[in-house]
């Protein structure tokens, strides 16, 4: 089977993330979800902007708006996961490029 080839998935590693610096990814996309979530609700209930759609079509909008933040929220907390496990690999070979 060969596996799949991209420019996107050439920068890309499949090394281990320690748990630690997975955790902390972990915990800044929990707070930006919970942000989020409010922000939206708030949204969807005082704009007027919405009420323009009508029926199905308000309710795709919607819908589409949320999964495009919360993938968003998820690549920023793997993002910074992974920044975190750099981080935490130079640090114990004293600042040396573990690559």
């Amino acid at each position: 089977m060969t596996k799949f080839r991209s420019p996107q998935n050439e920068g890309a590693r499949s090394g281990k993330v320690r748990w630690r610096a997975a955790g902390w990814g972990a915990l800044l996309a929990l707070a930006l979800w919970e942000a989020a979530r409010r922000f939206f609700g708030r949204v969807l209930v005082h704009s007027p902007a919405l009420g323009l759609f009508s029926g199905a079509l308000s309710g795709m909008v919607t819908v589409l708006l949320w999964v495009y933040a919360a993938v968003a929220i998820m690549l920023l907390g793997a993002e910074f996961a992974a920044l975190r496990n750099e981080r935490l690999e130079s640090d114990e070979t004293g600042g040396k490029s573990a690559v």
